[in-house]
């Protein structure tokens, strides 16, 4: 009995704290990308929200993922996948093609158009 409660526990205390920054609402909001592979200093904001990215981190439509030093990649649930290099900033959106570099004050598409 005593492993049954501290398991269900556990499994609780878990899931709370990955959905905690995740960014997850109370609406039942999906992630949009998860991340697959951090080198250097990488951060996710979200509204004032700031934290380190880690690999499996679930990414959630608006937070915004700033590379200082290094990389991240991304794979987005359509199966879109992206790299993002030092001084990049990214927006993201329910994909690739609908996240957006942000550049000082402005934004811009992803496609290379």
């Amino acid at each position: 009995m005593n492993r049954l409660l501290l398991s269900g526990l556990l499994t609780f205390i878990l899931s709370w704290s990955i959905g905690f920054f995740s960014g997850e609402a109370a609406s039942g909001d999906s992630p949009v990308a998860v991340i697959t592979n951090v080198e250097g200093a990488v951060s996710i904001r979200k509204d004032t929200s700031t934290s380190g990215a880690q690999i499996g981190t679930e990414l959630y439509a608006g937070m915004i993922i700033e590379v200082e030093k290094g990389s991240v990649s991304l794979v987005f649930m359509n199966g879109d996948f992206l790299e993002l290099k030092s001084g990049e900033r990214l927006k993201l959106g329910d994909s690739a093609k609908g996240s957006l570099f942000v550049e000082g004050n402005t934004t811009r598409g992803v496609a290379k158009e």
